[in-house]
């Protein structure tokens, strides 16, 4: 089964989880990124943004609809679906046809699964907390996600 990994990571504990993932599943990987540069005060609007269930206009390189597996993840901000992973999965939920979401969080996931759910369902989902990735506790958590994806 041909996979691909895609996140978006501002402090490097998702892309920590997605290196992990894609190494052990001999995925292909693949980083969302933000068009525009985000100052510090635009980060405020990205949680704004994430509130209010809009968009941000992101890059990535590679074509989902070439992966059997998608798996998606990224930060929890404001309890809400970040605006560059709801972009991603708007644009792309026509092209995907499996996919798996995770997320890291610092305490609560908020809303996300559910505003992913609306968009397109998963077939797994993982929470990961900050901490945890912070200080390498996460393995067996990311054991039991690798076993729903198999």
């Amino acid at each position: 089964m041909k996979s691909l990994v895609v996140y978006y990571s501002r402090t490097g504990n998702t892309k920590k989880i997605a290196n992990e993932l894609a190494k052990r599943l001999k995925s292909d990987i693949d980083e969302i990124k933000d068009k525009k540069y985000i100052s510090t005060l635009g980060l405020l609007k990205i949680c704004k943004q994430a509130m209010t269930q809009k968009t941000s206009e992101i890059i990535y390189s590679k074509d989902p609809k070439n992966y059997d597996l998608v798996i998606i993840g990224g930060p929890v901000w404001a309890w809400n679906l970040m605006p560059q992973l709801r972009n991603y999965l708007l644009q792309n939920k026509k092209n995907i046809n499996n996919f798996a979401f995770f997320l890291t969080h610092g305490g609560n996931f908020g809303k996300n699964l559910e505003q992913v759910s609306k968009i397109k369902k998963p077939i797994a989902t993982k929470c990961f907390l900050d901490k945890k990735i912070k200080a390498d506790n996460f393995k067996k958590e990311l054991d039991a996600f690798i076993k729903e994806l198999k």
